[in-house]
């Protein structure tokens, strides 16, 4: 009975995933929404645990909805407090982390005139704070990394410290 309910669960909480998708701007460069994590899980009432959100989050990553077309999507401060709230991690797993490194190599095989971000700025990055570090950092694949700077400037962070690699929540 306990699998039965957990496969409902999941495909509940798939199909509300799924419709969010759709209504979302695919060409937006920030795609998550604030409260996205509730706007999924409501569909299960008030009676939501760890498991959704872990499933939640595992929908995001493994199914590649952090990027959509080329560009990153950014999860809000909110989105990482509430799910820490219920004891998950904020997805930065080594596969992103490869695809990050990938990238950077194949910027300096295009030899980009003096980069912002080397290897090991990038490596400090990951680092620094591993699950606050920003998906639109990334976004810079289809600028250059030379404007990793004027993109990080140019995002409208609330309440966050902006650094040259990455942001930490304050």
């Amino acid at each position: 009975m306990g699998d039965q309910e957990s496969e409902i669960r999941e495909a509940i909480i798939t199909t509300a995933v799924t419709d969010w998708l759709q209504d979302s701007n695919p060409f937006s460069d920030i795609v998550f929404k604030d409260g996205l994590l509730r706007d999924v899980t409501g569909e299960l009432g008030d009676d939501v645990s760890e498991n959704d959100v872990e499933y939640v989050w595992k929908l995001m990553t493994e199914e590649g909805y952090f990027r959509h077309r080329g560009k990153a999507r950014r999860i809000t401060t909110k989105e990482i407090d509430e799910a820490e709230e219920f004891g998950v991690e904020t997805p930065m797993d080594s596969t992103v982390q490869e695809e990050i490194l990938r990238e950077l190599k194949e910027s300096e095989r295009k030899n980009v005139t003096k980069p912002e971000v080397t290897r090991s700025d990038l490596l400090e990055s990951l680092e620094y704070d591993p699950e606050t570090i920003d998906y639109n950092l990334f976004y810079c694949k289809s600028k250059g990394w030379a404007d990793v700077q004027s993109f990080i400037e140019r995002s409208p962070w609330r309440r966050a410290e902006i650094t040259k690699f990455g942001r930490k929540r304050v």
